[in-house]
């Protein structure tokens, strides 16, 4: 919520953000919750009860399962080409609605978002199910992370100021 609010009243120029925060956001938009738990629970019983613990957080694991898969869906639309996670996160953002979804609003007030290490986070499931049903595709989307840098470089010179 609180980054949501910082890019929907125009207090950030750029997000740059883990990969984790970014699935999450996914998550909640498509209908998962995270309920408050205890880092000590025990996971056996947790996963009897299809619930995945991030420390001292529950989630939905089916709903992990259902936003996976809605990943590598909404990518089968994204263009078959090399991409910025900027340009991938925007995209994705525009799919939905949410009025309290960090990429939602980033992508309707133009703020970019870029994770660099997306692949290396739940998404990173769900481009892996769009990668093993289109892997022998002679042009797919590709994640391009050098491209994440010179993107940054280029906002970075261009910005008379900046802040973490």
């Amino acid at each position: 919520k609180v980054i949501r609010d910082l890019v929907d009243w125009g207090l950030v120029d750029v997000v740059v953000s883990t990969g984790a925060v970014m699935y999450q956001d996914l998550y909640q938009t498509i209908g998962g919750r995270h309920w408050m738990g205890t880092p000590t629970a025990d996971d056996v019983q947790l996963r009897s009860l299809y619930l995945d613990r991030i420390y001292d957080t529950y989630v939905d694991e089916l709903k992990f399962e259902d936003t996976d898969r809605a990943i590598g869906k909404i990518t089968e639309q994204f263009p078959r080409r090399p991409a910025s996670s900027r340009e991938y996160l925007q995209f994705l953002g525009e799919r939905f609605d949410d009025p309290n979804s960090i990429l939602a609003t980033a992508a309707r007030r133009g703020v970019p978002v870029f994770s660099p290490a997306l692949i290396d986070s739940s998404i990173g499931i769900g481009l892996t199910l769009y990668y093993q049903a289109n892997r022998t595709a002679k042009e797919r989307f590709i994640l391009d992370a050098i491209r994440d840098n010179y993107e940054l470089v280029q906002i970075l010179g261009q910005s008379p100021r900046t802040a973490v």
